[in-house]
């Protein structure tokens, strides 16, 4: 009985890996910025083909295909994002109310 069921796991995950290789292959990558901008660069600025592309990559078709997608919606789609720096730090009222009485007459001497 054992001999039966390591076979029918064997063929089991034989059948898996075979038939479905290419889910095993993609699923969850995860792509940088840059190669998305570079790739859409490529097919929507030098007409370079889609299908060559994505099997020189190695980028599932229909991947490749969203990002020409939102990349012909925003040509900036792709570019870097910058975070704005945040000075501000959350401070209960009372330091609030006494950071106010110390700095508050410094600044209506400014105006």
């Amino acid at each position: 009985m054992r001999g039966y069921v390591d076979n029918l796991l064997f063929y089991l995950y034989n059948y898996f890996v075979m038939y479905t290789r290419k889910a095993v292959l993609f699923m969850n990558m995860h792509y940088n910025i840059e190669l998305k901008k570079k790739l859409c660069e490529l097919i929507c600025l030098n007409n370079a083909s889609t299908i060559k592309t994505a099997k020189e990559y190695n980028v599932p078709i229909k991947t490749l295909e969203k990002w020409i997608t939102a990349f012909n919606k925003d040509i900036h789609c792709f570019d870097p994002k910058v975070d704005g720096v945040n000075d501000f730090k959350i401070i209960n009222n009372s330091h609030l109310i006494l950071t106010m009485m110390i700095y508050l007459p410094m600044i209506l001497n400014l105006f």
